[in-house]
């Protein structure tokens, strides 16, 4: 398998290079790649979001970029990034089903006996690639939510909620997230984190037996912690 990742990564990364080769020939793609290197942090992130939106399929260099600049210490450039990347996996990048490993698919499709075309596997990797980059900006917003900066916790919150409620990857993740500060001792974070979960199952109603049984657990967690400072 790690023969046949090596395989696709390298098409993959020749079919991203053949991307930006292209882009760079116009006018706009000139513009576009002067200001992701020295534009205003505005231009950055409109030039980063249309080239993703363009191409989205050889866009990891560029997500990559993104999820840095989304773990700024400068909170506003986070927060902007963040929100960015809201909009990108939500409308752009992630498809409406969960992403799988390569090793994954890789023996999924050995098991069928499928064609391991070079269109396959590169889309395989493609996707392997995109499943961690989200799991990475997962982590952030999880960290985000516990910021001491009130406002940057809320807005993690919301951006969490609307993944949730739009795209099926890391679900139970993040679900287990929101639920999580529910039990934040601080009244503003413990209240958004209420009208989130609210707000979920308004759209999806049939989560109420999972978000009932995620809220059980937790509060059992938390009864047993508490026994135990006892």
């Amino acid at each position: 398998v790690q023969e046949i990742f090596q395989k696709a990564k390298s098409i993959y990364l020749e079919k991203e290079k053949n991307a930006f080769l292209d882009m760079d020939k116009t006018k706009e793609g000139e513009w576009m790649k002067k200001v992701i290197q020295s534009g205003t942090l505005s231009d950055k992130l409109s030039s980063l979001t249309i080239s993703i939106q363009n191409h989205p399929k050889t866009s990891l260099n560029h997500l990559r970029t993104l999820t840095g600049m989304a773990q700024s210490a400068n909170k506003r450039q986070a927060e902007l990034a963040l929100h960015t990347l809201e909009d990108l996996y939500t409308q752009n990048v992630l498809p409406n089903k969960k992403l799988y490993s390569f090793k994954e698919t890789m023996k999924a499709a050995i098991e069928k006996k499928s064609s391991l075309s070079n269109h396959f596997i590169q889309e395989s990797y493609f996707n392997h690639e995109l499943r961690l980059l989200y799991a990475q900006f997962i982590t952030i917003l999880e960290n985000g939510s516990k910021d001491a900066l009130e406002h940057y916790s809320v807005s993690t919150l919301k951006i969490l909620t609307h993944l949730l409620s739009t795209k099926p990857e890391k679900e139970n993740i993040i679900l287990s997230i929101l639920v999580q500060r529910i039990g934040s001792n601080i009244p503003i974070i413990q209240k958004t984190a209420c009208k989130c979960l609210k707000e979920l199952l308004g759209k999806h109603p049939n989560m109420s037996i999972i978000v009932i049984k995620e809220i059980k657990q937790f509060l059992t967690h938390v009864t047993s912690d508490e026994l135990k400072l006892k």
